[in-house]
């Protein structure tokens, strides 16, 4: 396996842990969790064993992705407004702000 290549702002392992201090408190600060697995994975980063791409990554695979709800299902869903409503009193607000009498 070939050495990971670091920036020079992540060179050293302490900058390395106080990079990843920072991000973790911004994101607890935020209210969320930083999973011990999570941790462990960034461990490897911290020790110059991964870059910090592949260590995000990683920790990316561990959480599922939330499944897609299919758009409009039911086919008797319908809008609340229909559109010819919608575009007449937008058409009139439009005229109401600004009148054609004032752009000629």
């Amino acid at each position: 396996m070939t050495q990971p290549v670091f920036l020079p702002q992540e060179a050293t392992e302490a900058q390395r842990r106080t990079i990843l201090a920072y991000s973790f408190a911004a994101g607890e600060a935020e209210e969320a969790i930083v999973a011990p697995e999570t941790r462990a994975i960034y461990d490897q980063y911290v020790r110059g064993e991964c870059t910090l791409e592949q260590a995000t990554k990683q920790a990316m695979s561990i959480y599922p992705l939330p499944k897609k709800s299919p758009k409009n299902k039911s086919p008797n869903r319908q809008s609340t407004t229909p559109a010819a409503p919608r575009r007449k009193a937008q058409n009139r607000l439009n005229s109401e702000i600004c009148p054609r009498s004032n752009l000629m």
